[in-house]
């Protein structure tokens, strides 16, 4: 999700600005490329003292984009891979590939975006057993898209982002079948799965923009959001073992309803900007944070 909500905000010609909707200058080249490489952990936390798992991931994006009057239009190609670890001791490793396609348009005061992707990834699951670790590959394929409505204003110097939207998406995973060296019995199989999630969400972005002597401008920001996902419970995932013992109502189980902290900080100079950036995910029952770093050019 964050890698398509991540391009509602991909307006600015020069890829600065902070992380929200930025209205189009006058004067935007026509044509602007772009590459970005960032890396970041996410710790999910069933509570503060009880870690429950982490993802460490790297990725590179890139992409161009077309400007005609306050209107952008691009395409953009990304890979990223990810290291998974939960608390008892299971492991997994998963790449990507995703290709969207990106537009913003200024309406006056008003900033309407839109993204459209498709993604596929694998991913190598090794899960503790106990005795050992039980190892199996699937792929997934995911749909997805997300619009979005921002007013961004100015008031005491800062600027001030209010947006509203909506992320969908369509994911659907393979059959899979576990190996188990030591024995057989501690194997299970699982079948395909598919199911699609709306995802509505509201905001408010606060930011403010500091020129350094040297031409430099960094931007500080924070945001404060919501979201409600119909698909964070899941669905019922049923395994079955090797001598046909069924494991039914597995599934996920978390709370539709999430609140969203966040800060960033980019630096730009010319086309280059440096970013750090911080979301925390809040839900009943589970917590989820996230550091990123990265950096990109524009050209």
């Amino acid at each position: 999700m964050e890698a398509v909500t991540g391009l509602l905000g991909r307006t600015l010609p020069d890829g600065g600005g902070n992380t929200f909707y930025n209205s189009a200058s006058a004067g935007s080249p026509g044509v602007r490329g772009w590459i970005q490489a960032d890396g970041g952990t996410l710790s999910i936390d069933q509570s503060a003292r009880n870690p429950h798992g982490t993802a460490d991931t790297a990725g590179l994006q890139g992409g161009f984009d077309v400007t005609a009057g306050t209107a952008r239009i691009g395409l953009a190609l990304a890979y990223d891979y990810q290291w998974l670890h939960d608390r008892d001791g299971g492991k997994a490793r998963e790449n990507g590939v995703q290709v969207s396609l990106y537009g913003s348009q200024s309406l006056g005061p008003i900033g309407l975006s839109a993204v459209i992707s498709y993604a596929h990834g694998s991913d190598l699951v090794n899960r503790a057993t106990g005795i050992g670790q039980a190892s199996a590959t699937r792929s997934l394929n995911e749909y997805s898209g997300a619009v979005q409505l921002s007013a961004p204003f100015r008031s005491g110097g800062v600027d001030v982002t209010p947006a509203a939207g909506v992320y969908v998406s369509d994911l659907t995973s393979n059959a899979f079948s576990e190996t188990f060296a030591p024995s057989a019995v501690f194997a299970v199989n699982g079948s395909a799965k598919g199911f699609t999630s709306v995802s509505p969400f509201i905001n408010v972005g606060f930011s403010h923009a500091f020129v350094s002597s040297n031409g430099m401008t960094i931007t500080p920001d924070v945001l404060v959001g919501y979201r409600y996902d119909a698909g964070a419970p899941g669905q019922d995932q049923t395994l079955v073992a090797s001598d046909g013992t069924v494991f039914a109502g597995n599934r996920v189980g978390l709370s539709r309803s999430t609140g969203i902290l966040g800060g960033s900080l980019t630096a730009t100079e010319g086309g280059w900007t440096a970013l750090i950036k911080y979301r925390a995910d809040i839900a009943s029952g589970w917590l989820d944070q996230s550091v990123n770093v990265g950096a990109r050019v524009a050209f």
